[in-house]
């Protein structure tokens, strides 16, 4: 017969409480007894409960993704990570000086970060070709510029332009498809159009308009007609943090409808001496960063006037693909000094050694012609002896070396020891 728990623990109540483990030795009835029940049902009840938390402590105790060594991660598309030289040459490097600035100012160090933002880009499409033209027209009719009475180079590549250059590929060479795919992509990366006046004769006093194929905009003025500032503002070299900020966003207000942001963030470190620069709020720490490469402003002057308008607009051809999980910075460390790096400092220049010091790590992206797959990377300031890279005083210098921070479980490569060359990888 199949007993309830009520009937089973009434009948419970007929046993001798002498044979209960707690129990009084002397038989209890009446109002004795029934006290008795209650204990009885506590008993179990406590005894059941007891047994349901160690059940659920052990379970949760052996649950995989509770180990340390172990997280379930999401699914998401592979990346790669893939740049395309574009020639030249040079060592990418600050002084100990520089450094100090950079600390004081950029992003991305020492934020909890979990996850980062990932991109893909158009920038080596043939339609980029259309939509440079068309930013240019843009531009020039803000300005109430006609191009036609500017002098146009335009080195754009667009889709009749690239059948040409195949067929010329083709037919004076012989090339495989390999190498004129890799001729197209290296003139889509160098292309540029550019409109100017030989003496800025015009009422803005504007010499010239370049659009390149990440999207930047560069407005040049002239250096005697050009833009001045009211005498509140201080723009050029030798100008505080506080009057580079005061000047950039007035000209924030004035070109509002030229530079499409709607909550512009300071930068205090900026590139140039005399330059303000801004970013677009994201919408986290981590969007933050990412705008830092692909929508901010840049305004340079000299003695107080306005000299050159940069907008960095390559977000216009960026499509996310999704958060992804990075490694922490002390993962990245690892991967420096195994060699997994890009950076113009390869192993032909210089080999990183186990005691090399780093002076700053941060987070940061690389963007810009070369990069259909925009992702963050930790950026680390390598201290060098200054006498191997030019340092006439022989002060040491500090190298830039990039570590992918997506996790390697999303990446289809890794840069190999001693390939990384000019901030290209070379396959």
């Amino acid at each position: 017969m199949k007993l309830s728990g009520d009937i089973m623990l009434d009948k419970m109540s007929d046993v001798d409480a002498s044979l209960i483990i707690g129990a009084d030795n002397t038989k209890s009835t009446g109002a004795d007894s029934d006290t008795l029940k209650i204990k009885r049902r506590f008993f179990i009840t406590g005894a059941v409960v007891i047994a349901a938390m160690f059940v659920i402590s052990i379970g949760v105790f052996f649950i995989p993704w509770k180990f340390e060594n172990h997280v379930v991660l999401p699914d998401l598309p592979m990346l790669t990570v893939s740049e395309v030289n574009k020639g030249g040459f040079g060592v990418s490097a600050v002084s100990a000086e520089e450094l100090k600035e950079i600390k004081a100012g950029l992003l991305g160090q020492k934020l909890k970060i979990s996850e980062m933002p990932v991109y893909s880009s158009s920038l080596l499409s043939a339609d980029t070709a259309d939509k440079m033209r068309e930013k240019l027209r843009e531009t020039a009719e803000y300005f109430e510029l006609d191009l036609e009475k500017m002098d146009i180079m335009d080195t754009t590549l667009d889709k009749e332009g690239e059948e040409e250059l195949r067929k010329h590929f083709k037919e004076e060479y012989n090339a495989d498809d390999a190498d004129i795919d890799n001729s197209v992509r290296q003139a889509r990366m160098n292309s540029m159009i550019t409109a100017s006046f030989i003496d800025g004769n015009n009422v803005y006093g504007i010499d010239s308009i370049s659009i390149d194929p990440d999207m930047t905009v560069q407005i040049r003025f002239n250096k005697d007609s050009g833009v001045g500032l009211p005498e509140d503002y201080f723009l050029g070299e030798g100008s505080t943090p506080e009057q580079l900020e005061a000047a950039g966003r007035y000209l924030l207000n004035e070109y509002s409808e030229l530079i499409n942001m709607s909550d512009p963030i300071f930068t205090e470190y900026t590139r140039y001496n005399g330059a303000a620069e801004f970013y677009e709020k994201g919408a986290d720490p981590a969007e933050n960063i990412a705008n830092q490469s692909i929508k901010h402003v840049e305004f340079l002057g000299e003695n107080n006037k306005l000299i050159i308008i940069r907008i960095f607009e390559e977000y216009t051809l960026c499509e996310k693909i999704a958060d992804y999980p990075i490694i922490t910075e002390k993962e990245a460390e690892k991967l420096l000094r195994n060699g997994n790096y890009l950076s113009t400092i390869n192993s032909t220049i210089y080999t990183l050694k186990k005691d090399d010091k780093i002076g700053l790590a941060q987070l940061t992206y690389r963007s810009g012609a070369g990069y259909e797959c925009i992702m963050p990377f930790y950026l680390f300031y390598v201290r060098l002896p200054g006498e191997k890279f030019g340092n006439e005083e022989g002060d040491d210098v500090y190298g830039l070396f990039y570590v992918p921070a997506v996790r390697s479980e999303y990446l289809e490569n890794m840069p190999a020891p001693a390939i990384s060359f000019n901030g290209a990888m070379i396959n």
